[in-house]
Order: C-alpha cells, then sequence, then structure tokens
C-alpha cells in the first residue's frame, strides 16, 4: 500500500478525508 506518510502528487493524503482540499 502506499506510505501516508510520504507527500503525494496533490501534496495530499488519499487515505485521509480531511486531506482533502
Amino acid at each position: 500500500h502506499e506510505d501516508i506518510n510520504k507527500p503525494f502528487m496533490d501534496g495530499i493524503n488519499p487515505h485521509d478525508p480531511l486531506n482533502l482540499k
């Protein structure tokens, strides 16, 4: 699985809805 501590292409954590802008 993805490392939720690493930045993603949008700089957010897709597993964390609180980070979804």
